[in-house]
């Protein structure tokens, strides 16, 4: 059985404060790491992961140490990671914001306000 590491393990290799910021980190790129099969369900449906896992964090990491932003850094791990379901969703996510962006530049708006019942 392969090696395993808990949210607080995460926390002290990542170096980070509380087990909130390895959480959201996880969770950033628990597409990749599902994918990969880097995470798993221990006893009391704990969270863990191999050194695999822990060394995608890292990956994340040294990209937001060099100016992205931990989303930005996921996106690109995730669309990197060949998972063709991860990369079908980010396409289509993708077009709908360039569609929206589109719509948003030709003037259109939108009004959520009720019409007038007369």
């Amino acid at each position: 059985m392969r090696e395993t590491y808990t949210l607080e393990d995460v926390r002290k290799q990542l170096r980070l404060k509380t087990i909130a910021q390895a959480r959201h980190r996880v969770n950033l790129v628990k597409p990749s790491l599902v994918s990969a099969g880097s995470v798993r369900y221990g006893r009391n449906n704990r969270m863990e992961l191999t050194a695999d896992g822990i060394a995608l964090l890292r990956r994340m990491e040294d990209a937001v140490s060099s100016g992205q932003t931990h989303r930005d850094a996921a996106q690109s791990l995730v669309a990197t990671s060949g998972s063709p379901e991860i990369l079908a969703r980010l396409s289509a996510l993708e077009s709908e914001v360039a569609s929206i962006k589109s719509l948003l530049a030709s003037g259109f708006t939108l009004s959520l306000l009720p019409r007038n019942q007369s």
